[in-house]
């Protein structure tokens, strides 16, 4: 058992942890920066970022961003194994697993309401968010690198149903400016 963590958790593997809060679902992401323990069984994590590859008027596609670290912050924590699927103990709830899923590139969101980028878009684009889906390879897809926040300037491409394509900017697209004005009016 000892070789085969040994031989199949590496320094920069990340594992993920899914939560959720009220009707929303979170990721987090630690990255793998060291193996630890006598035959490697334990690993020391640092905790990244995420950001979103794309989304819709409902889901957002999160994925993480290995070496955005959040902070200094480290954990040494023993690598455990359930139905195939290696994990690390992060937290104290229920939720509290980090799971090791080398295949999952992308982490589905959702999001019935609060400030994130699907429900920003579908409050401003409701009719072209409700005709929207990822599943069906149409959304907003971040096209440089992924978004890292609502205010975000870089391009995105919209996909649409019909196969068409349009060129857009994040922040223009889900009116940031005209949000941060309406916030501070509010304060």
């Amino acid at each position: 058992m000892e070789k085969k963590k040994r031989d199949n958790v590496r320094i920069g593997d990340i594992f993920h942890r899914m939560y959720v809060y009220e009707d929303r679902r979170f990721y987090r992401f630690y990255q793998v920066i060291a193996l630890r323990g006598r035959g490697k069984t334990k690993v020391e994590v640092r905790e990244i970022e995420g950001g979103v590859a794309a989304f819709d008027g409902r889901y957002e596609n999160v994925v993480p961003i290995p070496g955005a670290w959040v902070s200094e912050k480290t954990f040494i924590k023993k690598i455990k194994k359930i139905s195939g699927t290696f994990y690390i103990g992060i937290g104290q709830d229920w939720a509290g697993k980090a799971y090791l899923e080398p295949d999952m590139q992308e982490y589905l969101c959702w999001s019935d309401n609060g400030p994130n980028m699907a429900n920003c878009f579908r409050e401003y684009h409701p009719a072209l968010a409700a005709q929207l889906h990822l599943e069906e390879n149409t959304g907003v897809y971040a096209t440089e690198r992924p978004f890292r926040s609502m205010g975000d300037d870089c391009p995105a491409l919209i996909r649409y149903p019909d196969g068409r394509e349009e060129k857009v900017i994040l922040k223009e697209l889900l009116h940031y400016e005209e949000q941060m004005q309406r916030s501070q009016g509010d304060s």
